[in-house]
């Protein structure tokens, strides 16, 4: 028997450090731009490799490494981390808008581009890093994507998940704002309006990532592996027989606690939960958009790990709003929410699991071979049902009759 570990993880493992390690930089400069709050940049970054690595797909074909993790940072910060990192110290958008067209109409714009043009100023990197800070959040993460990390426009719209147009503008605008905080500091030193940001990048560009941070992802990358290294061929043979038997005992205890722990989950709560957090704007979509086809790249772009299912209600007066990676019951979620004409709300979940796992008290329904599983919590209708692999969920506080059929409808329907 060989004594070698597994060699396909170990190469997959070898694979993703050699794709993520070397942009560990500058998705500490995203996350540091988006948090603006040192302490926190090793814990997002940290958890958007992880997620990257759970996929195990790697970049979709034609997507850039870094566009590709830098969108999974994006969404992991907007699903965890955006309530609390707040925008204290800077300028409200309102603000920069006004501001904006008044320079556009200035009278003497000249006196001001003669400033920013001198090429015997340089940027002072306080200045710039101070500048900087003051945008607003959308005007920094345009320009730290395409001037500093030199990403496209339409791969940083593909990250912020909105319209390229939308980002031009943005960034337009960002750079005319960084040229402005830096001229209001008296400390404008070499740089067109157009070019500040460029001139500005030798400042803001991370060069280095924080000290530490590579140790942290791969003991974190080894706690990920750590049940398969444990159990490999040369490590049973060092264990003792009696301490390899306890293992295999603790191992069945441990899948039996953790099946219990699932089905007397309720689930059909958390669901509820979850379509009362998102239809009173408590719980925000990472990507709005009313395209099934690219809701479902977006959603497998993000460490998913299952193909997303994406019902088809349109025929029903049910347009799709857009969706987002989530947690439920405690594992990786696609969340797809719906809205009708009237400003009604349906929240569908897909997650691994079987419906079999789900707790006692369910109506059952059967239409066309499939089960369909019906719970009622805090006026919620929540429907389960299986599909291959995965189980569905779609939740609203219609009533209880129409949930039902549009469950029917939609299992029937899917993308």
């Amino acid at each position: 028997m060989s004594s070698r570990p597994d060699q396909p993880a170990r190469r997959r493992r070898d694979d993703f450090e050699a794709l993520a390690l070397p942009l560990l930089p500058s998705l500490a400069g995203m996350a540091r731009c988006l948090l603006r709050d040192e302490s926190s940049v090793p814990a997002l970054v940290q958890e958007t490799l992880l997620r990257a690595y759970q996929a195990g797909t790697g970049p979709p074909p034609g997507t850039r490494s870094k566009a590709w993790l830098l969108t999974i940072l994006y969404s992991v910060f907007d699903a965890s981390y955006r309530k609390g990192s707040g925008e204290r110290g800077t300028t409200s958008i309102e603000d920069y808008e006004a501001r904006f067209d008044r320079s556009l109409e200035a009278p003497d714009p000249e006196v001001d581009r003669a400033i920013l043009e001198d090429p015997n100023r340089s940027w002072s990197r306080s200045a710039v890093s101070e500048a900087f800070d003051r945008l607003p959040e959308p005007y920094r993460t345009a320009v730290l994507l395409v001037d500093i990390e030199q990403l496209s426009c339409e791969e940083a719209a593909t990250i912020l998940a909105c319209a390229v147009d939308t980002l031009r503008s943005r960034l337009f605008r960002g750079r005319h704002a960084l040229a402005t905080e830096l001229a209001l500091l008296d400390a404008a030193r070499g740089a067109t309006r157009g070019a500040a940001p460029i001139a500005a990048r030798e400042h803001l560009a991370a060069e280095h990532a924080p000290p530490g941070l590579g140790t942290r992802v791969r003991a974190a990358l080894d706690r990920e592996d750590g049940v398969r290294e444990a159990f490999d061929a040369r490590g049973r043979r060092r264990l003792p027989r009696a301490v390899w038997a306890a293992g295999w005992v603790l191992s069945l205890v441990l899948a039996v606690v953790l099946l219990f722990a699932w089905t007397i989950l309720d689930a059909p709560a958390e669901s509820a939960r979850d379509f009362r957090a998102l239809s009173r704007g408590q719980l925000a979509l990472s990507l709005k958009t009313g395209d099934p086809a690219r809701l479902q790249r977006r959603l497998a772009e993000e460490g998913l790990g299952f193909p997303p299912h994406v019902l088809d209600l349109e025929a029903l007066g049910w347009q799709l709003a857009g969706g987002r990676v989530h947690r439920f019951a405690r594992r990786s979620s696609a969340l797809i929410a719906y809205e009708d004409s009237r400003g009604r709300w349906l929240v569908s979940q897909v997650f691994a699991g079987k419906v079999d796992e789900l707790p006692d008290g369910a109506e059952r329904r059967t239409r066309e071979g499939v089960e369909f599983l019906v719970y009622e919590r805090d006026g919620v209708t929540s429907v389960f049902w299986q599909e291959g692999a995965v189980v569905c969920v779609l939740a609203s506080d219609l009533p209880r009759v129409e949930v039902v059929q549009l469950a029917f409808a939609g299992a029937m329907k899917t993308v």
